[in-house]
């Protein structure tokens, strides 16, 4: 289903915002613009992911008109519209199921 949400954003100029599976094995929010990039924030990654700056990024695109798709666990989507403060027309949420998934790991040593 996100697949098809996102075709339609794209198809009005948008831009889609979730997590991808890093090289590292990190996981964070990253914004992309093409149907051609989804393959990177598509599927489960069962880790708490990253925001970072995303919400900022969220902000600064829909200030400009661009409207937006983001996808996230219930949390970091209210976390999202707190941050906003208001309503945007063009922004378009999915809430994940959160199966109360694990922090990611900052340093392996404290790994027992």
């Amino acid at each position: 289903m996100f697949t098809l949400l996102a075709g339609y954003i794209f198809g009005r100029g948008g831009v889609a915002a979730g997590v991808e599976l890093k090289k590292d094995l990190s996981v964070g929010h990253v914004i992309i613009d093409s149907p051609d990039e989804l393959y990177r924030i598509r599927g489960s990654k069962y880790v708490q992911s990253g925001t970072g700056y995303i919400y900022r990024e969220v902000k600064k695109y829909l200030d400009k008109g661009t409207p937006v798709l983001f996808s996230g666990v219930p949390c970091q989507v209210a976390a999202l519209y707190n941050y906003l403060g208001r309503d945007y027309d063009g922004l378009y949420t999915v809430d994940v199921f959160c199966h109360g998934v694990q922090p990611q790991e900052r340093n392996s040593r404290t790994r027992r």
